[in-house]
């Protein structure tokens, strides 16, 4: 992880959580939903993201408001990059890390001098990336020039992911030169090669760094496992770069689609790759922990979970991919995923233990996720939904009973099957818009029961199933 300016870390996070809300917070419950962050804080940094924002968005497409009812982020149908990508750009890891790919050495004084900070600033910054990226086996030196060593492959991949991960599209990356030659070039390939079936944007990333290094006359070492990966991973190098050679356009379409989920028939390549006897068993013994947790899967999809392993097995030993690059709020979007599937999540979890009890070097978060995906794609969580028996106690019309029953079906159809009982003792929920007879209602003690006086309003359609998610999760 590359660890970038606190403040500016919590800045996003605020930003985060501000856009999925649909009424203002106090700075107090922004300061207590992010955790180690003052309400004064809190306060003052909203004022600066006011400021940045309207310079940003000049139209008001995205708008903060700060007033006695809270912060309230107003987005009319913009996304948050152009903000984002303005903070990060702003942060002084970034401006080295990005500085040591465009320029194969970077003057001291000149750097220091275009970005106001100090030398001794800069070091101990610099001595702070070298901390995060030697896990990689990378090392900025610094003295009159700066720059980067490493092994060229992984360089190569971990500036791509750096990027992408970052700014999510190439074309708002600000100041780079030569942007639309990338996007066209990526353009061209999407069009000539039907393997690259993503957009030109993602292949920009990748293209970009490749090219750079290449212009900066940077080569990939010939050593005796690059040679029989690239015996055994044979593409053809488009005539649009010539001056590349073969190995530079071999490795970076094997790094792009090292980081792609991609359909089994497109990676029959790995056939032509031997693992060693751990490896394999490794493969097995993940499925059979997804076997044990999950049930079984199709021949096609048990096919297909093989190759995405063995995938990430190569990727590993030749890019290193396995440590994430920057914090964990671009991973909003998943966790949100994540409290809508609490079921499936509870499963995963319990897969996740039986396979780190065998494998303890692989409880990481990248680890984590990159199973949590393939869970995903092979199991559906609709497939895997609990069963709730529910019985209804209202003095409602048997027509008006069935309207409740369908709601709450249509509202919880993705994370539960809902079956109505006629019989209190058979139910896991009892809902009612009565008030229950004492002794029946301890007759009924160890079932979960709800009173509601109005079921159908959202704030009790939420208190449903809150309640059905206790019971799925016991």
């Amino acid at each position: 992880m590359i660890h970038l300016n606190k403040d500016l870390v919590q800045q996003l996070e605020i930003v985060n959580l501000l856009s999925c809300q649909t009424k203002p917070l106090s700075s107090k419950e922004i300061s207590k939903s992010i955790g180690e962050i003052t309400s004064s804080t809190v306060l003052n940094y909203c004022k600066i993201l006011k400021e940045e924002i309207e310079t940003i968005y000049p139209d008001n497409d995205l708008r903060m408001s700060i007033d006695n009812q809270g912060i309230f982020l107003e987005n009319r149908g913009v996304t948050l990059t152009k903000l984002k990508n303005y903070l990060l750009s702003s942060d002084l890891s970034y401006q080295i890390l990005y500085a040591v790919l465009v320029q194969n050495k970077v003057d001291t004084y000149w750097f220091c001098l275009s970005h106001g900070t100090s030398h001794s600033t800069l070091r101990r910054k610099i001595g702070s990336i070298n901390s995060d990226i030697s896990k990689f086996g990378f090392h900025i030196y610094c003295a009159n020039n700066f720059f980067i060593e490493g092994e060229e492959i992984k360089l190569r991949n971990f500036f791509s992911i750096f990027l992408w991960i970052i700014h999510r599209k190439f074309s708002d990356i600000p100041d780079i030169s030569s942007k639309n030659f990338y996007l066209d070039l990526a353009d061209s390939l999407l069009t000539t090669n039907a393997a690259f079936s993503y957009e030109p944007e993602l292949l920009s990333f990748f293209l970009c760094t490749t090219d750079l290094r290449v212009k900066n006359g940077h080569i990939i070492e010939q050593t005796e496992e690059n040679d029989i990966f690239l015996r055994n991973y044979i593409c053809n190098k488009p005539m649009a770069l010539s001056y590349w050679q073969e190995s530079d356009y071999t490795f970076m379409r094997f790094s792009y689609f090292s980081h792609i989920l991609k359909d089994p028939e497109d990676l029959d390549y790995l056939d032509s790759f031997s693992l060693s006897s751990i490896e394999d068993k490794l493969i097995e013994d993940w499925i059979k922990c997804f076997n044990q947790t999950f049930g079984t899967v199709s021949p096609a999809n048990l096919d297909f979970v093989r190759k995405i392993l063995k995938r990430n097995i190569i990727s590993e030993r030749m890019l290193k991919i396995s440590t994430n690059l920057v914090p964990l709020f671009v991973y909003d979007d998943f966790n949100i995923f994540k409290k809508e599937y609490k079921f499936f999540c509870k499963k995963f979890d319990g897969f996740f233990r039986k396979l780190n009890k065998r494998y303890p070097e692989l409880n990481n978060e990248f680890y984590r996720n990159f199973c949590f995906y393939i869970c995903l794609v092979v199991l559906p969580p609709e497939q895997i939904r609990p069963k709730i028996k529910v019985f209804c106690l209202t003095d409602y019309t048997y027509i008006l009973n069935r309207m409740f029953e369908y709601t709450l079906e249509t509202k919880l159809v993705n994370q539960y099957i809902l079956e109505f009982s006629n019989d209190p003792d058979d139910a896991d929920l009892i809902i009612s818009n009565l008030t229950m007879p004492d002794n029946l209602k301890h007759e009924l003690d160890d079932r979960h029961f709800l009173l509601l006086e109005n079921p159908f309003s959202d704030q009790n359609l939420d208190t449903i199933s809150k309640a059905m998610t206790t019971i799925s999760l016991q």
